[in-house]
Parts: C-alpha cells; sequence; structure tokens
C-alpha cells in the first residue's frame, strides 16, 4: 500500500471530502487526488500539512497497515486503530524509507540548533 493509500484511508475515516483537504492545502483537487492515486508523492513537508489537515500525526498516517479491522475510529482530536497485520514485511520496505526520511531530517535539525546555540551563547543567553 502506497502512502496515497493510507492518505485516502484517514480522510475518509474522517469522512472528509477530497475537495474539503485539497482546500484546506491551498492546492487543486486534482493534485490532491494524484497524491491519493499515487501518481505523484508528497513531499514529507506536505506529508505534515496533510495530517494537521486530517487531525492526525504523520506517524499515525505511516503506521496503518494494509489490513485494518476498525474498532474504535475518529474522534474530534485524533483517530485510533486496533488492527491486525497481516503481512508486515509488505510495508517493511516503505516504513524504512519514511524512518530514515524522518532522521535524516531530525539531524539536520540538531545541527541546525546547535549552529544557533553557539552565538547564543557567545551572546550570554540560551
Amino acid at each position: 500500500m502506497h502512502i496515497g493509500d493510507k492518505i485516502r484511508k484517514v480522510r475518509e475515516l474522517k469522512g472528509y471530502k477530497q475537495e474539503y483537504v485539497a482546500d484546506q492545502l491551498g492546492m487543486s483537487v486534482t493534485a490532491y487526488g494524484n497524491l491519493e492515486r499515487g501518481d505523484s508523492s508528497p513531499s514529507f513537508d506536505r506529508l505534515e500539512e496533510i495530517a494537521k489537515v486530517l487531525e492526525v500525526s504523520v506517524v499515525d498516517i505511516l503506521n496503518i497497515p494494509d489490513q485494518l479491522n476498525i474498532h474504535s475510529i475518529c474522534n474530534s482530536n485524533n483517530i485510533g486503530f486496533q488492527h491486525t497485520f497481516n503481512d508486515y514485511r509488505t510495508n517493511e520496505k516503505e516504513f524504512n524509507g519514511y524512518k530514515m526520511a524522518i532522521e535524516a531530517v531530525q539531524k539536520e535539525n540538531e545541527f541546525l540548533k546547535e549552529q544557533v546555540r553557539q552565538p547564543m551563547e557567545m551572546l550570554g543567553k540560551k
């Protein structure tokens, strides 16, 4: 299952139309539909924006397995899943790719924080 399928599942579970999500993201319905169909892939920044509109975390989207048994879904603040995995290996490659991307962003953030920290210490600020 590609990331677009996962986004679509969350959107549908939340009861949102593609038009609503596309409007909230400031993009055309066609461009948003391309994301859900897998015709294009969202950047990590766009994925964060989508998660915010859908009122879930990026991790919630990424962790949706191919097969879901949904028992408790969608309150106003979050989405809850109880699920079973039919074949975890089918998601492992995609998950590992996103995990590596997230780790790279986290390392870059740490580097940038260090770059800011040094001048702030010189100025006597923390």
